[in-house]
């Protein structure tokens, strides 16, 4: 499992990935939480499956937000939408802890092609 950071208009995300080349699966922790959250979750499945575990901006490893809005729900799913857009995933499999289950949702609700 390695650390990687991505760079976006409003911060810079760290997330977790593993090595594995299988369908991707991507963490999402609820408030106040990080990507470390999932390591037992990325240890387990990350031998067959390519996991991303995210740390929101303003958590984990990543930056503050550049502004306060980017906390906002409708931020938080911008994030997400850049994050899965910048690293040009095609599919995958999205699983969230608390509110960041929510954020799933909603990413679903406003982006679902």
């Amino acid at each position: 499992m390695k650390r990687a950071r991505l760079t976006t208009s409003q911060g810079t995300i760290s997330y977790l990935e593993s090595t594995g080349r299988g369908p991707t699966l991507i963490f999402l922790h609820g408030n106040s939480s990080q990507a470390a959250a999932f390591d037992a979750q990325m240890n387990y499945f990350g031998a067959h499956f390519h996991c991303l575990a995210v740390d929101f901006l303003g958590h984990g490893e990543s930056s503050a937000a550049h502004q306060s809005d980017a906390y906002s729900f409708a931020g938080c799913v911008t994030q997400l939408r850049d994050f899965i857009g910048a690293l040009q995933l095609d599919e995958c499999v999205i699983i969230g802890h608390s509110l960041g289950d929510t954020w799933h949702w909603m990413l679903c609700l406003t982006y679902l092609r």
